[in-house]
């Protein structure tokens, strides 16, 4: 009889007068990727042997493990999400201070636009204050452009053509306060020069441009009126004014026949603006002006006009404080 196999029989053939030798081994077992199959000839049969790695512990929430029959291993997948704190409470984080979560933590939020988190009046959504230096909504700019035009103010003025017919103002003698939400840049005034064929009222325009552009311009007028140096004058030697430098009143002795007469008192500045305009009436032969220590420090003319004929005179002053 053959030898045969623990899955073989021998059986003899009386026909063939030869042994015949039948039987299959079975099938090797499917096995997963850990496993292996080894023939247990003693029991005739396949034994399948080994385990699959255990699944990966210590995850994090966001993580999730998969087992990859290819590769036979344990996959682990997930991406956290970030949040960023939110100090100041405005719901939009610092990109600077983060922590990895799967869920918003308190005090945190998934928004990192925040351009100052210790203050929650400045975020993107923020309302932007023009001209504080500050980017209140985050958009890099310190300010936003600038668009609003400034605040035009003028004062009508009146001014005395010098002794050579001409007068020349500032742009400072026509504001009246003008004012921008940004500063004021420059004021200019136009026209600025002026000569007898002006006398009268003459329309000037003053500009006022701010620290970004934006420029508007309104109008005032100059009343220009004729220098009366050729007026008729009283005798100079009738006349004293003191004291010469003064600071807040003035002494003007007349002759006594100009007792209780009625005069013209302008005070002038080098630009030929009248900064005081008064019709005083002379007792005891003088004329008292007080109330000028509002006067700038600076050298001035006084013009006295008699107002019944219009005799007058014109001296040089000057004021100290």
């Amino acid at each position: 009889e053959p030898t045969t196999e623990c899955w073989e029989t021998a059986t003899f053939n009386n026909t063939t007068c030869v042994w015949d030798v039948t039987g299959t081994q079975a099938l090797e077992p499917t096995t997963e990727c850990w496993e292996t199959a080894t023939f247990n000839n003693t029991t005739c049969s396949w034994i399948v042997t080994g385990t699959q790695d255990p699944i990966p512990t210590g995850l994090e929430c966001w993580e999730t493990a998969n087992f990859d029959t290819p590769t036979c291993s344990w996959i682990v997948t997930g991406t956290p999400t970030t949040y960023y704190l939110d100090s100041d409470g405005d719901g939009f984080g610092d990109i600077n201070n983060t922590i990895q979560d799967c869920s918003t933590p308190i005090g945190y939020t998934d928004n990192s636009n925040d351009c100052d988190d210790a203050n929650n009046a400045v975020n993107p959504d923020a309302i932007e204050i023009l001209c504080n230096g500050i980017d209140e909504n985050c958009n890099g700019m310190a300010d936003d452009f600038d668009t609003i035009i400034p605040i035009c103010n003028t004062q009508d003025i009146t001014v005395m053509l010098d002794t050579f017919g001409n007068a020349t103002i500032s742009a400072n003698q026509i504001d009246n306060g003008s004012s921008d939400n940004c500063g004021i840049d420059t004021i200019s005034v136009t026209p600025s020069n002026f000569n007898t064929s002006h006398i009268g009222d003459n329309s000037v325009s003053l500009t006022v441009t701010d620290n970004n552009g934006n420029s508007t311009n309104c109008n005032a007028t100059v009343t220009i009126e004729e220098n009366t140096l050729r007026n008729p004058e009283f005798d100079n030697t009738e006349v004293r004014i003191y004291p010469n430098p003064f600071n807040n009143q003035i002494t003007i002795q007349l002759s006594s026949h100009y007792n209780n007469t009625d005069f013209q008192i302008n005070i002038l500045d080098l630009n030929g603006r009248i900064v005081f305009n008064k019709i005083v009436t002379s007792s005891n032969n003088k004329i008292v002006i007080g109330n000028l220590d509002k006067l700038e420090e600076a050298p001035y003319f006084i013009k006295v006009t008699n107002t019944e004929n219009g005799e007058s005179i014109m001296r040089k002053l000057l004021k100290f404080d």
